[in-house]
């Protein structure tokens, strides 16, 4: 079974997210923050990491700087802030989702990631 880390700060979505991902029938991990995303990388050794930008103690940008060797998963990032041209390079993001979201592009991007394809449908999900 696929394993999912959600690092998501919003109480709200991240339910959301969990229930819907749990129902695809997929192992999830949550964090609330960068800082403990990095700590479940390490720990829960997710298949796929959803990630949120805009989060606090440790953000979405910083998260992709700092996890290294211990978080090798394909990373899908959601933002209502930010699109997907301002996302670095080179940092195992392999789609953006644009907040809000339909909950099937997001899982179509996490199938994807994990089966190691990139998700065009789910890269411009924000146009």
């Amino acid at each position: 079974m696929t394993k999912v880390l959600i690092a998501e700060d919003d109480d709200a979505i991240r339910s959301f997210l969990t229930e819907g991902f749990i129902g695809e029938g997929y192992i999830v991990a949550t964090a609330n923050n960068g800082a403990e995303a990095l700590e479940q990388c390490a720990a829960f050794l997710p298949d796929v990491v959803v990630l949120d930008l805009m989060m606090p103690i440790v953000n979405g940008f910083e998260f992709l700087e700092r996890r290294g060797e211990q978080c090798a998963a394909p990373v899908i990032c959601v933002s209502a802030a930010y699109h997907a041209s301002q996302l670095p390079q080179g940092r195992g993001v392999v789609a953006f989702v644009a907040k809000p979201f339909d909950f099937r592009v997001l899982v179509l991007a996490v199938a994807s990631a994990h089966n190691g394809s990139r998700a065009p449908e789910a890269a411009e999900a924000d146009s």
